[in-house]
């Protein structure tokens, strides 16, 4: 009788061992369906892109502001609540879902000028922000114009881009290697973009944007073993050749310099990558015209 009685015993533990066993398991999968549900990114995400080029004390153009100025925005854009996103991470989340933070901000900056490394590095590290610089190749550690002795703004050099890579604060992508010329110093008819020359062929045009790409894409490649994700195209200019011959060289990202609509970025559909509008950000620029933007009032 005292065997029976302890199998009986030994029966219902078991079984209330498996009955609880079920119960966790279910406690799990419902707890995992809910994180699945929590983190499902939205089917879209509206992104402002701002854009900077110089860094300087005496603001004596559009393109160039204080350092004070450039810290008093990423205090208010951190402030309100919005984060820094990477090309990388719109890619991810256009591509495999990857859900971006909320009020997802991109801060990009032109021509890759010394400033960018001495002053908007530092300033983006010490705020936990991050953001995109453009260098145009042939300009990379020069601070005359090509080999015509003209001054021009000073460029960091690859140490300083591969510190910056490496950090983790700035990504680095394409404004094309010589593309962006200037119709001041040039000896022979410049090319400001990328767009054709007055009476070129077709044929010419694409052959010497291919050409350009490829050149900048085997620098960048050996210098930093990386190819480029993105590209801001000079003077924001391009045609619909430009950018079919862009994205064909692998090239998924691109930005324009409009501001006629805002960037809605979908997820699925790569093509809301293509010719991002950016406002480019000047010294004048008041905190209400800022936030305007970002919030989409403007």
């Amino acid at each position: 009788m005292f065997s029976k009685g302890g199998k009986g015993m030994k029966n219902t533990i078991l079984r209330c061992r498996r009955l609880w066993s079920a119960i966790l398991l279910f406690i799990l999968a419902c707890g995992t369906l809910s994180c699945k549900a929590k983190v499902e990114a939205p089917p879209s995400y509206d992104v402002p892109v701002l854009m900077y080029h110089h860094f300087d004390e005496v603001p004596n153009d559009s393109t160039v502001i204080t350092p004070a100025t450039f810290e008093a925005h990423l205090k208010l854009i951190r402030g309100e609540g919005f984060n820094t996103v990477t090309p990388e991470m719109l890619l991810d989340y256009v591509t495999k879902g990857v859900p971006l933070p909320e009020k997802p901000v991109l801060i990009t900056m032109d021509d890759g000028y010394y400033s960018n490394y001495s002053v908007a590095y530092p300033l983006l590290e010490k705020y936990g922000m991050k953001a995109t610089v453009f260098p145009i190749g042939w300009c990379i550690g020069k601070s005359e114009y090509k080999d015509t002795g003209n001054p021009i703004i000073p460029h960091f050099g690859f140490d300083e881009l591969r510190e910056m890579l490496d950090s983790g604060v700035i990504s680095i992508g394409s404004h094309t290697y010589d593309m962006h010329q200037s119709r001041l110093y040039e000896t022979a008819e410049a090319r400001p973009n990328v767009l054709p020359l007055p009476n070129e062929s077709r044929e010419s045009h694409l052959a010497a944007l291919t050409a350009d790409l490829n050149k900048y894409s085997e620098l960048y490649r050996a210098q930093t073993g990386q190819d480029f994700l993105c590209l801001a195209y000079p003077e924001g200019a391009y045609n619909e050749d430009a950018e079919s011959t862009v994205h064909a060289f692998g090239i998924q990202i691109t930005f324009s310099t409009a501001t006629d609509r805002r960037n809605v970025v979908k997820r699925g559909d790569p093509s809301t990558l293509y010719a991002m509008r950016r406002m480019n950000v000047t010294e004048q620029m008041t905190e209400a015209e800022l936030l305007s933007h970002l919030y989409g009032n403007d």
